[in-house]
């Protein structure tokens, strides 16, 4: 029994026998040997009960229904959101980025929505005259199973439960406690082009724009394979050049 349980039985009795005896007299004798009358020890027996009642409730959990928790993640290579506990799709698009012979540009890709809106804000059609910042559709590039040079679709997905993500590259399973989003591979733009690029975890599925077949001048998604040497990574657990590593989304 904690001791401010102890002391609430101790004045509860107090005041009982105060009640037959001399009202208003039951005292209490401190370490300083001070006396407090029994208004002061009401309001004490008040806020020990107030203190108990909050450890007996239990803590509002604010991860769901908009309180303070969630996380929202882009599920690339898909146009839909994972069949999880509280995971539900904000919208869905297709993957757009740099051009791949271009030096300049952004280096991250974004889900672009299938219906953008202008007119809100003031526009100048044509003034950078193709010299300013130009944004592509991603292709897929050789994909294991997939479609080649087909535009990579994509879809933004929220989690109302769980409030940490992780991307975690080259395993296809989420550490204990963690929930799986998905599976898929570790793509990026080939090492080979002008620009660098982001290390993203396209699904397995593979799931592309429909009616976006065929070449075109975008950029393009590779899948990622090691390299090992002696100075980098080890050629024990990883594969020279011949294995497409994978990776998995997980959320907590």
């Amino acid at each position: 029994m904690a001791p401010y349980q102890v002391l609430v039985i101790l004045a509860s009795l107090c005041l009982i026998v105060s009640a037959w005896n001399q009202p208003n007299t039951c005292i209490v004798r401190s370490s300083f040997e001070k006396d407090t009358r029994i208004d002061d020890l009401q309001t004490s027996v008040q806020l020990l009960d107030e203190k108990v009642t909050g450890l007996e409730e239990p803590p509002v959990s604010t991860g769901g229904g908009g309180g303070g928790g969630g996380v929202v993640y882009t599920r690339w290579g898909s146009r839909s959101c994972p069949d999880a506990v509280s995971t539900n799709l904000l919208y869905f698009g297709r993957t757009a980025g740099s051009q791949a012979s271009l030096k300049g540009g952004a280096s991250n890709y974004l889900c672009m929505p299938e219906a953008p809106e202008y007119g809100l804000l003031p526009e100048r059609a044509g003034h950078q005259g193709g010299s300013g910042s130009v944004l592509e559709g991603i292709e897929y590039r050789d994909p294991v199973g997939g479609t080649n040079y087909a535009d990579v679709a994509c879809a933004v997905c929220t989690v109302t439960e769980r409030s940490m993500q992780v991307m975690i590259p080259a395993i296809t399973t989420c550490p204990p406690d963690w929930t799986e989003e998905y599976v898929g591979y570790l793509m990026s733009e080939s090492s080979r082009n002008s620009y660098r690029t982001m290390y993203i975890c396209v699904d397995s599925s593979l799931e592309f724009t429909p009616d976006t077949f065929g070449r075109t001048s975008a950029g393009f998604l590779y899948h990622v394979e090691p390299s090992c040497n002696q100075a980098g990574l080890p050629c024990g657990p990883f594969y020279n050049g011949v294995t497409e590593l994978p990776c998995v989304l997980c959320t907590k």
